[in-house]
Order: structure tokens, then sequence, then C-alpha cells
């Protein structure tokens, strides 16, 4: 799979190349190059792309990065609504950075990740530190199925953009519900899509589906992007639609410095 992924980002490139000089007096090169890879590539190929992006990201992989502990954002939600915590599961954990920072601050905390490299990285990062290893592999877009109860739940960051399609991030949020006592607090954080974005996506759907007519494939929704792994830019609005859809109250939200929501699982 790993060549076929090399050949999509060599011949992304050079269709992307290509657009800018044909396109280049009417900017629309990067808008015409990922509305075509979209209307061409199915989602089992896009999950594979991100795969292979977190497997050689430098970044993700960077014990110096994953020991620099929770953003201040991530601290301050901690801070506000799971003190209270004894357990939290962190789903999409990565390279073992807020499994890490949640242990250090006294909670109880398993890891979950899609991302066999990132769950090797993590578990030996939180054996070096001292702590018994509790990252587990889990399938992509997936909780897991081992029916664990935890007090609070946290969706990695960044993790939402990368769970393509409204329906199956709603269908997402409702297996993280099974693992939550009713009243327990969920924290989520993604792309926010300003206005210039939100014009931007709105271009991108209709030049997709100007291809999609002719490959007869689905339509993309506002906000997924691909440049070249996958993305989706959501409003403050759309984040609370799919929480509430899925049985969640959304109790705090905000767009900077990176957007996150902080959702009740709703008391029935």
């Amino acid at each position: 799979m790993q060549i076929f992924i090399r050949i999509y980002i060599l011949l992304y490139k050079i269709h992307k190349k290509l657009v800018e000089w044909i396109c280049f007096a009417l900017g629309y090169s990067r808008l015409i190059s990922e509305a075509f890879w979209m209307s061409v590539l199915p989602l089992s190929f896009i999950t594979a792309i991100d795969e292979y992006h977190y497997s050689k990201s430098k970044k993700y992989l960077k014990e110096d990065f994953n020991r620099s502990l929770l953003f201040d954002w991530e601290k301050e939600m901690v801070e506000l609504y799971f003190t209270n915590c004894k357990t939290i599961m962190v789903l999409a954990s990565g390279g073992g950075r807020e499994v890490l920072s949640l242990l250090k601050m006294g909670f109880k905390a398993d890891g979950y990740e899609c991302n066999r490299k990132l769950v090797e990285v993590s578990r030996g990062l939180i054996i070096k530190e001292g702590y018994e290893s509790n990252i587990e592999w889990v399938a992509p877009n997936h909780a897991p199925l081992n029916g664990k109860m935890y007090d609070g739940i946290i969706l990695g960051w960044g993790a939402y953009i990368h769970v393509r399609g409204k329906e199956n991030r709603i269908k997402l949020l409702k297996e993280i519900q099974t693992h939550m006592p009713q009243g327990a607090y969920l924290l989520i954080s993604f792309w926010f899509s300003n206005e210039q974005m939100d014009k931007y996506c709105r271009k991108l759907v209709k030049v997709n589906g100007f291809f999609c007519k002719i490959f007869r494939t689905k339509v993309i929704q506002k906000g997924d992007r691909l440049s070249p792994f996958s993305g989706h830019y959501f409003t403050l609005e759309e984040v609370s639609e799919e929480l509430q859809s899925a049985g969640f109250e959304v109790i705090h939200q905000e767009a900077y410095p990176y957007g996150h929501s902080v959702a009740q699982k709703v008391v029935l």
C-alpha cells in the first residue's frame, strides 16, 4: 500500500504544479487539485494516506514533542471540567503526549490509537517515564470494544478532523458515549472554519461536484479537505449539531487558539 501512497503524493504534486501553470491567472490551482483528487480517491485510500502521514511524521514521533505536555487551552479545559475524574480515556492518543500529561497530573489515563507506529512510540515513552504502559491499538474512526467505563474522555488533538463524513463522526461520538457514565465530559478539538475558509470550502464543493459528475462519485461535504492528507474544517455550529445528534450537551466551545468543545453526556 505504501508504494501506491507514494505514487499518489508524487502525482498530487505533479498535478498541482500542472494546474498552477494552467490556472495561475485565476488562482484556482489548489482548489482544482483538491477537488479532482477527492473525486477519484476512495475513502479507504484516504485513510491509508493519513496513516502513512503520521507514520512518517517527524513531529509526532519525536519524544521532545510528546514530552511537551498539554497545550495551555487543553490544560485549562482539563482543570475546568475533568478535576473530579479518576479515570480518563484518550482516544487517538498519538505519540502519548496527552496520556503522559494526564498521568503526571495524577489521573489514571488509558490511550487508544489506530496508528501502530504511534502505539509503539507512545508505549516506549510511557515506560521510559516510569509509568505502566496503557496504550492499546484501536480500529480507525472507532472507539474500543472493551466496554471499559471512564469518568471522562478526550479525543486526541485534532483527531476529529480526520473522520470523514458527518454520519461517521456522529457514529464515533455514539460509540464514545458507551464508555461514559451520565453527566461525564468529552473534550474534542478541530480545525475551525473562519469566513475565508468557509468561502473556499463552498467553492471546493462546487468544483468537486463537477468532477464527481464525470467520474460518477459522491460529492464531498463542505469542509472536507485533502492537501495531500485529509482533514475537515468545522464551524462551531456544525460541531454543536453533531455533538447534539449523538446525545451530548455542549457546555463550552471556542474557536481559538485551536477549535475545541467540551460536551456532557445528557442525563436521561
